[in-house]
């Protein structure tokens, strides 16, 4: 007899002539997933989000196009020490599996954290979402120190340069002043260039002024590119195991190993009873 030749009444009379082994297959089966799901720790899992700005006010201060923010690169800096650090001290290392997930179409970015705990996967993912939004907030501030420094020393560049031509202008207008004056139109016509790179210059000297006490309220701010948008709440019920669906899937399992081992004790006797008819021909 082979399987392709059984039809559903048969495999049910194959069932209800072997319905011990039948019985005993199912049994074993659901048993095995009803303790598996049983013995299974419960998994709570919360999340929080954050959004990230696609501005950079920094490269605004120094004239230049701010770069897009690469959200992909942004995901693996929240997962990196620097940023779980906090984590690490207060929760340990294990107990929790910490996802990063870039929303579609969005600039926001979800931490989802699954532990054990309930109370536990709430703090890590609201203590990961703080400590990212601090970590920005200081880069930023370092950032923008870096930048008031440079401006600052380009002013000073400025300033000696300025010096220098306000003294060299003074001179030639002392001198064409003078009666005895000896200038010359080649002397005049440097004068004129002088005086024309220092209106340049000094409107550099301006901007850059501008520029510095903008970097400078900047390095006083608090205030990050990103922040928290929704913080992670209390998980109340388990996210593993799905019981139900555990059930489902073993009630299937056994349901198919009760048909199986049936089959299979039904070939079984078939083979032995051949062999004991041969035996009496």
């Amino acid at each position: 007899m082979s399987d392709d030749e059984l039809e559903f009444f048969d495999y049910l009379k194959i069932v209800g002539d072997n319905w011990v082994a039948a019985l005993l297959g199912f049994l074993v089966v659901f048993g095995l997933v009803l303790i598996f799901t049983m013995t299974t720790p419960p998994v709570y899992e919360t999340s929080s989000m954050i959004m990230v700005s696609g501005g950079d006010q920094i490269s605004s201060v120094l004239g230049k196009i701010a770069p897009k923010v690469d959200l992909e690169t942004q995901t693996y800096l929240i997962m990196s020490p620097v940023i779980m650090s906090p984590v690490y001290t207060t929760q340990g290392v294990d107990g929790y599996k910490v996802n990063t997930e870039i929303l579609k179409d969005s600039n926001v970015i979800e931490i989802t954290v699954q532990a054990y705990d309930p109370e536990k996967a709430m703090a890590i993912a609201n203590l990961i979402a703080r400590s990212y939004v601090n970590y920005s907030s200081e880069e930023k501030v370092l950032e923008a120190q870096d930048v008031s420094n440079f401006i600052t020393e380009q002013i000073s560049f400025y300033e000696f340069e300025l010096n220098e031509m306000t003294k060299a202008h003074l001179e030639f207008l002392n001198q064409s002043m003078n009666i005895n004056s000896t200038t010359t139109i080649d002397d005049r016509i440097a004068h004129e260039a002088l005086v024309r790179e220092m209106s340049a210059k000094q409107k550099i000297y301006d901007y850059l002024l501008n520029r510095r006490e903008e970097a400078s309220i900047m390095a006083q701010e608090k205030s990050a590119d990103v922040k928290i948008i929704g913080y992670a709440e209390y998980p109340v019920e388990p996210s593993k195991p799905n019981v139900p669906l555990y059930i489902a899937i073993g009630f299937i399992l056994a349901l198919g190993a009760g048909i199986g081992l049936a089959v299979f004790s039904q070939q079984i006797r078939e083979q032995y009873s051949g062999k004991k008819k041969s035996k009496i021909w």
